[in-house]
């Protein structure tokens, strides 16, 4: 579930691009994670037998979904499980070793050896 608060976004106008671009990946990563632990609670709940105690209901499956969500939602805020960071730091040493190399930063060739 994407989570969008208008009031919030009109703030990335305001700022430089490089830091708009920063705070916009941060929050796809973190959304990210939310969605990957969704997906991990509901899969994990389809383990569980349905108890005949309590019969079983549309409704309940509704309230479960929003538990799994809220859950979800404030795993990923706390970075317990640290998914959307550690993806940050691969994009930052992935971006790191593509970046273009100036001539002028490159190492210079040895003396006396010819190509």
């Amino acid at each position: 579930m994407l989570y969008v608060n208008p009031i919030a976004s009109n703030q990335f106008f305001r700022e430089d691009s490089n830091a708009r671009q920063e705070v916009r990946e941060t929050q796809a990563l973190k959304e990210f994670e939310r969605l990957f632990l969704y997906q991990l609670l509901h899969e994990m709940r389809k383990t569980v037998p349905k108890d005949s105690l309590f019969g079983h209901s549309s409704q309940q499956d509704y309230f479960e979904e929003m538990f799994d969500d809220c859950l979800a939602g404030q795993l990923a805020e706390s970075g317990q499980f640290g998914i959307a960071k550690q993806m940050q730091d691969q994009l930052k040493l992935s971006a790191a070793r593509s970046a273009p190399i100036n001539k002028a930063d490159a190492p210079a060739a040895p003396a006396g050896r010819q190509i």
